[in-house]
């Protein structure tokens, strides 16, 4: 459901949120004007793995659970984003995402997330990062559980 939240009071919410910590006054009001605000009852489905992706989300109150082939592998709270990597590839979502709280967001379409990255190069430098992070955590996880991948790949 949709918010009724003024272009100022999105602009603020963006600033409190660190993937935007480092944009401007100016940049902050571009991307206020490209995001949509709504709010999101706990228990609502907001991706689907396997799905193709349409939007991007920033996490302005909440947290959701990220599960992959059923099972839980992140959570991710206030401050936090989601729906990137869909976009930026082009393939289907990696994970379903689920509101373990009642949440408020700001959702960007496919258009204006690249509009976003265009826009906004210090946002697109901080969504690298933490794909980079992400990435590496991924990496860190364990081929059966117990054991780090890195292990696996260190020369003998």
């Amino acid at each position: 459901m949709s918010g009724r939240i003024g272009l100022d009071e999105r602009s603020a919410q963006l600033q409190g949120v660190r993937l935007f910590s480092t944009c401007t006054r100016r940049e902050l009001g571009r991307i206020a004007h490209l995001c949509t605000p709504a709010v999101v009852d706990q228990g609502t489905r907001l991706t689907e793995q396997g799905r193709f992706g349409h939007e991007f989300f920033v996490l302005v109150d909440g947290r959701v659970s990220v599960w992959h082939n059923g099972g839980r592998v992140a959570t991710v709270e206030k401050g936090g984003f989601f729906g990137e990597m869909s976009l930026l590839s082009g393939l289907t979502r990696s994970a379903t995402v689920v509101a373990d709280t009642d949440l408020t967001l700001l959702v960007l379409s496919r258009a204006e997330f690249h509009s976003l990255i265009e826009t906004a190069p210090p946002v697109a430098a901080a969504i690298i990062r933490e794909l980079s992070l992400r990435l590496h955590r991924t990496m860190e996880r364990s081929v059966d559980g117990s054991t780090p991948i890195r292990r696996h790949l260190q020369p003998a």
